[in-house]
């Protein structure tokens, strides 16, 4: 073996989750045999491109969850060779393979995802189930393979020494069976106490039950080790079940159905442990004589070659996450042709080397020019309506989604997966010019911001149905006002009368009567620190320039739809009914999710120079002997005479600004503190206290 083994997983392997304890397993085995191995990050394109290049045995772990996830997955099949390794459903859209009572049920088996993780699987040249229910709940949607082998998943945890405190003990999923079989059980066992770890739930439960918060995986096996009695019963195929393996090696009753794996296998503790002990060798052996193997050619998919991408009729944020889209078939070697509509055309021309107007578009000529076509409208009855019989012409609605739980721009490119072409996946962003951001920084200078905490906030959205209440959006920003931030509303060209409405309401708040030019739009979003805004264009094009994002949702998916930037999300209310959504949407949840938001930015370099710095009122100094452990959210350690980190909390202390403090300190060390949380902007201290 020459290049050795690389580990492909959703999450770094110290991630305590199922997944990641596997990954670690098998790379300790391969460490513990001297084969070179190495783990790689689904979502680090060059890391996987390194792989595929290098690798002898590329081995998926698992998938989930990862932005683009399949788009990225589609990569791994250029590998020299292929093992999946699956830690459970990839190929189910909800992850539980819940078929009978699943409401994509129908449209599953030609699903994209399930046509990927298909075409995965028959170029795999091996697949390691962990269980023969993993394998027959898997294979009815992947095929059957001959290169199939049945080996128990490594890296099963070891119970902590516990007193027992709790007769019996259970955890809930998203699959509603689960209670049912539960409350079953604790019905026809009254003189059992069951703890049930879960979500709350409304409705009545057996007297016998108590329903207590969800825990992490760690105090998960915390809770199993006091507990006498471990009810598993699962309404979904479990594929092996972590949790019951650890309870049976450490000799604890486990109520358990056929529906989980580790049953296939002996449930005696000792046989079991054996089993698991001798997991990660067997790993290991299958995948040295795999890379034994001679290497098999695979077919490539054909080049793209030259790419209409047509969007028309559609929305200005559509537009912003079609240009993802455009961006990945250009990476991929593609000429692409970018249509927009017109009003787009001024903000998109420059970000491609191709960026048309629709409305100027000849279809005849394009037609003849391209050897694909992608029309993108929202209804069918807007695409073009030409003799389009040909394969090499696609229309797409976007009304029609082929899945509800993942952004729309990241579907597009698992098109283009199912075809086999592998896609590195863009985010979609906009470059502005650096003059236009200073002109930015210039119009919030210019009304007097001390650009500590910065909140530009849009009510308007070109769709009136997706307006939050004038007087929520003022209960807000008197909640933000009292936590340090300075309001600027953003008013879009046609707003005049909905931003006058907000600022009479409460007063003092500053206004930016924005024209119709879509880049001076962005060039002052992009010089806030953070923008709330309903689900409309200008959340699109926010969270595109760079700003950290909330966007907030009724009638449509943040989902779907949400703000796209890594520090970014979307609230919307738990109410069922998508028509009253945005009504039952609370000034106290959008707050709650504003604080959440915003300690992920405080954790990033502040987007301002003249943003102050202060020592995190959490941080903590632990000497052990020549060992220092500075504690925050994460612990940093210094061993030896010098210890680099006290100079910057002491700088921190006179709460200089973050252009001060680089200028003097290596700026690579102080974000490693900020993200530690060791030091933190000021404003988080309102924001957060």
């Amino acid at each position: 073996m020459t290049g050795g083994i690389a580990v492909v997983g959703a999450v770094p392997p110290e991630a305590e989750v199922n997944a990641s304890r596997a990954q670690t397993a098998l790379l300790e085995a391969l460490d513990a045999r001297g084969i070179p191995a190495w783990p790689v990050v689904l979502a680090d394109d060059q890391a996987v491109a390194h792989a595929i290049e290098h690798a002898d045995v590329v081995v998926l772990i698992d998938s989930r969850p990862v932005h683009a996830e399949l788009a990225r997955v589609t990569r791994l099949a250029t590998a020299r060779r292929l093992a999946l390794i699956p830690s459970g459903y990839a190929f189910c859209e909800i992850a539980m393979r819940t078929c009978d009572r699943c409401p994509l049920a129908k449209s599953c088996p030609s699903s994209d995802r399930v046509a990927v993780h298909r075409a995965l699987a028959a170029r795999a040249d091996l697949i390691v189930y962990a269980s023969d229910v993993q394998r027959t709940a898997s294979e009815q949607f992947l095929g059957v393979r001959s290169v199939t082998k049945i080996i128990p998943p490594p890296g099963i945890p070891t119970l902590p020494s516990a007193p027992i405190s709790t007769d019996a003990i259970a955890f809930v999923g998203g699959d509603p069976m689960e209670w049912q079989a539960l409350f079953a059980w604790a019905t026809a066992n009254p003189q059992r106490s069951l703890v049930i770890h879960a979500p709350l739930r409304d409705g009545a439960t057996p007297a016998n039950v108590q329903i207590a918060p969800p825990l992490n995986s760690r105090t998960q096996l915390q809770a199993i080790a006091a507990a006498r009695t471990l009810v598993i019963l699962p309404g979904h195929p479990l594929p092996y079940g972590i949790a019951a393996a650890a309870a049976y090696r450490a000799g604890k009753e486990v109520i358990a159905n056929e529906r989980v794996g580790v049953a296939a296998h002996a449930t005696d503790a000792a046989v079991l442990d054996r089993e698991l002990a001798a997991a990660a060798n067997a790993h290991v052996d299958a995948l040295v004589a795999l890379a034994a193997q001679p290497v098999s050619s695979h077919a490539r998919p054909l080049e793209l070659g030259s790419v209409l991408l047509y969007v028309h009729h559609i929305g200005l944020g559509d537009s912003i996450n079609f240009l993802a889209v455009a961006s990945s078939l250009t990476d991929a070697g593609a000429h692409v042709t970018f249509a927009v509509p017109a009003g787009h055309h001024p903000l998109l021309a420059d970000q491609l080397a191709s960026v048309v107007s629709a409305q100027d578009l000849d279809l005849a000529t394009a037609r003849r020019a391209h050897d694909l076509i992608i029309e993108v409208t929202i209804q069918p009855s807007d695409a073009f309506a030409g003799d389009i019989v040909e394969d090499r012409w696609i229309q797409l609605a976007l009304e029609r989604q082929p899945s509800a739980m993942s952004p729309m721009h990241e579907q597009f490119l698992a098109l283009f997966a199912r075809a086999g072409h592998a896609l590195v996946p863009r985010r979609p962003t906009i470059e502005l010019t650096p003059a236009e951001l200073a002109a930015g920084r210039d119009v919030l200078a210019g009304i007097a911001l001390d650009r500590e905490l910065v909140v530009a906030i849009h009510p308007g959205a070109g769709n009136p149905n997706k307006w939050w209440a004038p007087a929520r959006f003022a209960e807000l920003i008197a909640k933000l006002r009292g936590r340090g931030a300075r309001i600027v509303l953003v008013g879009g060209a046609n707003e005049t009368t909905l931003v006058d409405e907000i600022a009479a309401l409460v007063g003092g708040v500053d206004v930016i009567r924005c024209g119709t030019s879509l880049r001076d739009v962005g060039s002052v979003l992009a010089a806030a620190t953070i923008v709330v805004s309903n689900d409309s264009g200008l959340m699109h094009l926010a969270s595109a320039v760079g700003t950290p994002t909330l966007g907030i949702f009724g009638p449509t998916s943040e989902r779907l739809w949400g703000p796209t930037h890594p520090y970014a999300m979307g609230v919307r209310s738990r109410s069922a009914d998508p028509a009253t959504a945005l009504a039952a949407l609370t000034a106290d949840e959008v707050e709650r999710a504003f604080i959440s938001l915003a300690g992920k930015v405080a954790a990033e370099p502040p987007l301002s120079p003249s943003s102050r710095i202060a020592v995190s009122p959490r941080l903590q100094r632990i000497a052990n002997g020549d060992t220092v452990e500075w504690r925050g959210r994460a612990v940093v350690a210094v061993s030896g005479g010098d210890d680099p980190v006290a100079p910057v909390v002491e700088a921190c202390r006179a709460e200089p600004t973050w252009s001060s403090l680089v200028e003097s300190i290596d700026r690579d060390l102080v974000t490693a503190l900020l993200a530690a949380e060791l030091i933190v902007p000021v404003w988080s201290l309102r924001v957060s206290g």
